[in-house]
C-alpha cells in the first residue's frame, strides 16, 4: 500500500527531482554524471496510476535528441541503419544509428508520439544538477555517447506529415547545437509560443562534425531577427561560441527590443567590444540573470563613470551568472564594485593581460564585500595567452604569491568549482590545502595554475591532498602542483582522520615533480581516491632525470595500470563486473606491464 505523503504532490516531486540526480547503481557513478537514462523514475511510472503522470513528465522533461520521441511511432514506420553505410570503417568505434521513416504516417501514427511529446520542456541540453555543467551541452556534445541520431530527411519527412505548426507543444528550453545543424531549415517546428529560452550551439571547440552535409553555418541572423514574433515569450539567448558580426548584431537588437530579458549570454570576441550604449540597457535591465560581456580598452577606461550614469539605477541588480572578458583584472573589479550588493551564482573572468598578485587579491576582496556569501557557487578566472609585456622577468616580485591570496573567497562557503588559471608565481602548501578542505566542503571541481608553468619546485605534498579530497567528498576534478615524491601514502592510517574520495575521477598533477617509482604514486593515489579514471602527469621540466618529462604517457600508462589491479584487488566482482571497469582491465596497457614495474608481484 502507497504512503498517503505520497499522494501529495510536493512531496512526491520533491523525490522524483532527488531521482533525477540520484546515482546509478555502477562502479563509476556519482551525483555530478551526466546520463540520459533514469530507470528508478520508469519503476515509479510503472508501480500505481496516481505515480504515472508525475513521473513520465519528469522522465521526458529533459531530452538532447528526438531519438526516443520518434520511436514512440509505429515500429513499421521506422528502422534503423548506420550512418554513412559502408563508408564506415572504424570497428573500434561503436557505429552511430541513425533513424528513418519508412512509409509515409497518418493520423492514428501520432497517437503516442503526441502523448509524449507534450511532456518536453527542454531540448539539446545535458540534465545536470551543477549549473557550471551547462558547458559541457554545447563545448562536448558527444561527452554522452549518442547511439542514434536523427537525418534531416527524417526532421523533413514529420515536418511534411505533422500538419501542425508545432512539433513539441510544451517546449520551453532549446539548444541547437552541431548535431542539428543539417536540418536547421525546420527549426520553425520548435520556435513555439511558449518558448522562453534559445541556445545556438553550432561549433564546439575542438570538434568538427563531418556528417554535415550543408555549409558549415546556416543564416543565424536571419533566425534571430524573426525570434520576437515567434516567441513572445522570449527571454533568454545564448549562443556559442564567438559568431560573426551580422549574428551579433542581429542578437543585440534582439536584446533592445526584450524588454523582460533574463539571459544574454552572446560571445561577441569576433566583432568589436561592447558598447556603452548596450552595456548601459543590459546594465538597468531589472530581470537580466545572466550575461556575457567582452569589455574592450575604451570602456574599460571608464567603467565606473559607465555604470553610475543617471540611466542606471542598481547595475545588475539581479545578476547570477556573469561571464566578463576585460583587458586588465582591475577592471573586473571596478565592475563587482559598481553592482553594490549582489547575488552571483557564478562568475567567469577572462582577463587579457596577467594581473600583479595584489590585482588578484583586490578582486577576491571586491567579491567577499559585494557578493552574498550563501551563493556564489562558480568561480573561474583565467588567461588564454600571454602577451609581450607578460613574459617579462623583471615583473617576477609582483607576481609571487602564495595560499593567502585565497583568504578572501575562501569565506563563501557553498563553493562547488574553483579554477584559478593565472600565469602567477607560487604555489599552495599542505596548510592551505587542509584550509581549501575545511572552507569548501562542498567543492566539485578545484584546479590552481591551470595550464601554466611556475617557478620552483611546490611545497605541498601528499599529506596536504590527502587533507583536501578527504574533506571535499564530492570532488571530482582536482588539477594542482605538488611534490608528488614526499609523504607517500601506503594505507589511510598514514594521514590521521583520512577518508578516501570515491567521487574523485580525473586527478591532474602537470608541472610536479615525480618519484622514480610509479607503483609508489599510484599506490598513494589508491589511498586517497581509487575510482580515479584519468590520471595526468608530466613531470617537472628541470628534474635531473628527464625521463618522466620526456615521456610523460608512458608514466601516466604504468600508473593506470596499477590502479586497475589495485581496484581488482580491493573492490572484486563490483569493479570487475561494472562495463567500464571491464573496459579497463582488458586495457592493452595494463597487460602489457613490465613484471619488474608491480611490486605486488
Amino acid at each position: 500500500m502507497v504512503h498517503r505523503g505520497l499522494l501529495l504532490p510536493d512531496v512526491f516531486n520533491h523525490v522524483l527531482d532527488y531521482l533525477l540526480v540520484f546515482p546509478q547503481d555502477a562502479f563509476y557513478a556519482g551525483p555530478q554524471e551526466l546520463q540520459d537514462t533514469n530507470p528508478s523514475i520508469a519503476c515509479l511510472a510503472r508501480t500505481c496510476r496516481d505515480f504515472l503522470e508525475p513521473s513520465l513528465n519528469a522522465l521526458w522533461r529533459h531530452q538532447r535528441t528526438l531519438v526516443p520521441l520518434i520511436r514512440t511511432l509505429p515500429s513499421n514506420a521506422y528502422k534503423e541503419t548506420i550512418r554513412g553505410g559502408e563508408n564506415v570503417t572504424a570497428p573500434s568505434t561503436p557505429p552511430c544509428l541513425e533513424l528513418i521513416l519508412t512509409r509515409p504516417l497518418v493520423q492514428s501514427d501520432w497517437r503516442r508520439f503526441d502523448y509524449y511529446a507534450h511532456r518536453i520542456r527542454a531540448l539539446g541540453f545535458y540534465h545536470n544538477e551543477y549549473m557550471d555543467q551547462e558547458g559541457a551541452s554545447w563545448n562536448m556534445p558527444g561527452l554522452l555517447p549518442r547511439k542514434h541520431e536523427v537525418s534531416w530527411r527524417t526532421v523533413a519527412q514529420l515536418c511534411f506529415y505533422r500538419r501542425r505548426r508545432w512539433l513539441l507543444p510544451s517546449l520551453i528550453r532549446l539548444q541547437w547545437n552541431i548535431y542539428d545543424h543539417d536540418y536547421t531549415d525546420h527549426i520553425l517546428l520548435f520556435l513555439g509560443p511558449t518558448l522562453t529560452a534559445i541556445s545556438f550551439a553550432f561549433e564546439p571547440s575542438g570538434l568538427r562534425y563531418s556528417g554535415c552535409e550543408t555549409p558549415w553555418r546556416p543564416d543565424v541572423s536571419r533566425i534571430l531577427d524573426g525570434l520576437s514574433p515567434l516567441c513572445p515569450r522570449l527571454t533568454e539567448l545564448e549562443m556559442y561560441p564567438a559568431y560573426t558580426s551580422d549574428v551579433v548584431m542581429s542578437a543585440s537588437r534582439f536584446a533592445y527590443e526584450c524588454r523582460q530579458l533574463e539571459g544574454y549570454h552572446v560571445n561577441d570576441s569576433l566583432h568589436e567590444p561592447l558598447g556603452s550604449d548596450l552595456l548601459i540597457s543590459l546594465a538597468s535591465r531589472p530581470f537580466l540573470r545572466k550575461v556575457f560581456l567582452n569589455i574592450g580598452p575604451d570602456i574599460a577606461e571608464h567603467l565606473s563613470t559607465i555604470l553610475s550614469s543617471p540611466h542606471v539605477r542598481h547595475a545588475f541588480s539581479s545578476l547570477q551568472v556573469l561571464y566578463l572578458k576585460v583587458p586588465h583584472l582591475r577592471s573586473c573589479t571596478e565592475f563587482v564594485d559598481s553592482m553594490q550588493h549582489c547575488r552571483l551564482l557564478s562568475i567567469i573572468v577572462e582577463v587579457g593581460s596577467r594581473p600583479s598578485a595584489a590585482d588578484v587579491y583586490d578582486f577576491f576582496s571586491a567579491l567577499e564585500h559585494r557578493c552574498a556569501r550563501d551563493t556564489l557557487h562558480v568561480c573561474r578566472l583565467f588567461q588564454e595567452k600571454l602577451s609581450a609585456e607578460d613574459s617579462d622577468i623583471a615583473q617576477y616580485p609582483q607576481h609571487a604569491m602564495d595560499g593567502r591570496i585565497l583568504r578572501p573567497i575562501l569565506r563563501f562557503s557553498n563553493m562547488r568549482v574553483f579554477t584559478f588559471g593565472i600565469p602567477m608565481c607560487g604555489w599552495l602548501n599542505d596548510e592551505d590545502f587542509q584550509l581549501i578542505g575545511e572552507c569548501w566542503t562542498g567543492l566539485i571541481v578545484f584546479a590552481f595554475i591551470d595550464r601554466w608553468a611556475t617557478i620552483g619546485i611546490s611545497p605541498a605534498t601528499w599529506r596536504g591532498v590527502a587533507s583536501l579530497v578527504s574533506q571535499a567528498p564530492l570532488l571530482s576534478d582536482l588539477r594542482v602542483t605538488f611534490d608528488t615524491r614526499r609523504n607517500l601514502i601506503s594505507e589511510p592510517a598514514d594521514v590521521p582522520g583520512l577518508r578516501p574520495n570515491h567521487q574523485l575521477r580525473f586527478f591532474e598533477v602537470l608541472r610536479s615533480v615525480l618519484p622514480e617509482d610509479p607503483g609508489l604514486f599510484a599506490l598513494s593515489l589508491f589511498t586517497i581516491a581509487p575510482r580515479v579514471m584519468h590520471v595526468e602527469g608530466g613531470g617537472w621540466p628541470t628534474d635531473p632525470d628527464g625521463l618522466r618529462s620526456e615521456d610523460p604517457y608512458a608514466f601516466r600508462e604504468q600508473v593506470r595500470g596499477f590502479m586497475f589491479r589495485l581496484r581488482v584487488q580491493q573492490f572484486g566482482d563490483e569493479y570487475i563486473t561494472d562495463n567500464l571497469g571491464r573496459i579497463e582491465i582488458t586495457d592493452d596497457s595494463a597487460e602489457s606491464l613490465p613484471s619488474e614495474w608491480n611490486p605486488w608481484k
